[in-house]
């Protein structure tokens, strides 16, 4: 990345993106860009062209050309980025359609850091008083939003004015990812909509701070980037691994390696609805057995819950499986409605009593922070974590660790002190559960660095950091494949679970 200046503020260059916008050492934005997103939330990755870059001492112009193509997507796009001496960074984005497609999201995105701004103060419009919420917000924060005005050092003020679109703030925290991000188009609006060939969009954003009193450059401090942290407290959390997609069986030097852990459980998904449930079910026992381990149990119900749970509980009385945990999810969805979680709760209790049952979602935090569960009857809430459901470089990865703790702290803000499981932690989403078209929900699913050493270290800190905030049960990747922790050999990773 390159570094640049603007008067007093530090930012890095990163292909269309202005990043770590930092004044003396304190992060004053996280990020600038321009994103497109089609229909499904994918977001497109330019091919970029620099047209033009002049840099002074405190000053900077860079054009750049971005063209998004992919699928039926052919969209051209201008960016132009002044910093000024005077502390002020000013962002056009003039872009026009090459064909008609389906989008979700297409224009500018501000990302603003979580240590300078959560619990702190922030006037909307010149008028609107509001905080950055402290535990993760379900909903949009902050709406209709032309301008923003905060305040991220003492004697200071930093100001965002927005022209184009209209513009409102998420909590990204609901996906991990460590900011609150301003964007358009509002999500109270329709989507996908169409962009038509021709049709032209135009943005500017800008960026102005005010420092009152030069004591804040009494200590120089440099710019800085995220980094692993490095203090980790020791682990008594339960870790699992799921059960492999690439191999159907464990070799005897995979098995001795995986008993060398302190891995205690596996994880498997059941779809019950599926004709081929009961071989998944027989296979994904036999390798826990194998192990010495318990089975953490995914179930998938269709809405024909009642024959599904019979005939599971039927054919689990001739099963030798000791069991983890049961997590009984409704297919894509959060939650079940009163009775149906009633229904299922009370078969599962009279065949597996001492079985913990547990609810929640096969997907994000933010599905489970914006359902309404019933924890009355069931002993744990679950949810999954991986850390490229918006951004995919390694900075952005490293900086979804510091929002892993929120998803903790605010289960339990909200639903109390029932223990939380993170059922599924990997690099890359397993499926698209945002997909407005079913035919799309599937992803690519492995990382070239899953046999690196930045997964290691991304694991083994997250491990550390979901502990610390009171997760009591974490599973991880995959035992074998290019989405485990050995696949020939073992992968750096498998250490992190030593």
């Amino acid at each position: 990345m390159k570094t640049l200046k603007a008067g007093n503020l530090d930012i890095f260059l990163d292909e269309t993106q202005l990043r770590y916008i930092q004044c003396n050492g304190v992060e004053i934005v996280r990020g600038i860009y321009a994103a497109v997103r089609n229909e499904n939330w994918d977001t497109i990755i330019p091919k970029v062209e620099v047209v033009s870059l002049k840099e002074g001492e405190a000053a900077f112009k860079i054009v750049l050309n971005a063209l998004y193509q992919q699928d039926d997507i052919h969209f051209k796009a201008s960016l132009t980025y002044e910093g000024k001496s005077n502390n002020e960074i000013e962002c056009i984005f003039e872009g026009k359609a090459y064909s008609n497609f389906k989008k979700n999201r297409i224009g500018f995105c501000v990302l603003h850091p979580l240590r300078e701004c959560v619990g702190k103060e922030i006037i909307i419009n010149g008028r609107e008083k509001q905080t950055f919420p402290v535990f993760i917000s379900p909903h949009q924060p902050f709406s209709n939003v032309q301008s923003m005005t905060w305040f991220p050092m003492e004697n200071s003020q930093a100001e965002l004015f927005f022209e184009g679109e209209i513009f409102e703030t998420e909590d990204q925290r609901n996906w991990t990812d460590a900011s609150y991000k301003t964007y358009c188009t509002p999500l109270s609006k329709p989507f996908p909509v169409w962009v038509t060939e021709g049709e032209e969009i135009k943005q500017k954003v800008v960026l102005k701070l005010q420092v009152f009193d030069n004591k804040v450059f009494a200590e120089k401090k440099a710019p800085h980037l995220p980094q692993f942290p490095t203090e980790l407290e020791e682990i008594h959390t339960s870790l699992g691994m799921g059960i492999s997609t690439d191999k159907a069986n464990l070799s005897k030097q995979e098995i001795t390696w995986l008993k060398s852990t302190k891995v205690d459980h596996l994880r498997a998904d059941i779809e019950l609805f599926n004709l081929n449930w009961q071989e998944e079910m027989k296979r994904a026992s036999e390798q826990a057995n194998t192990l010495g381990w318990k089975l953490e149990a995914v179930l998938h119900f269709s809405e024909n819950y009642k024959q599904e749970a019979n005939d599971f509980l039927n054919h689990t009385l001739s099963m030798s499986a000791s069991y983890h945990s049961i997590l009984l999810l409704r297919y894509r969805k959060a939650g079940w409605e009163t009775t149906a979680q009633q229904f299922l709760v009370d078969a599962f209790r009279k065949i597996l009593p001492e079985v913990k049952l547990g609810i929640g979602t096969d997907a994000y935090f933010a599905e489970l922070n914006r359902a309404s569960l019933d924890i009355s009857n069931i002993d744990f809430i679950g949810f999954s974590i991986n850390p490229q459901v918006h951004a995919f470089d390694d900075l952005s990865l490293i900086e979804t660790l510091e929002a892993q703790k929120d998803t903790i702290l605010t289960a339990k803000q909200k639903y109390g002190n029932i223990p939380i499981y993170v059922h599924s932690i990997t690099l890359k989403p397993r499926f698209n559960p945002n997909a407005t078209n079913p035919n799309e929900t599937g992803y690519p699913q492995s990382d070239e660095r899953q046999s690196s050493d930045f997964c290691y270290q991304w694991t083994k800190a997250s491990i550390g950091i979901l502990h610390k905030a009171g997760a009591e049960s974490l599973t991880y990747f995959e035992t074998v494949g290019r989405r485990g922790v050995i696949d020939g050999e073992k992968f750096p990773v498998f250490e992190a679970f030593c």
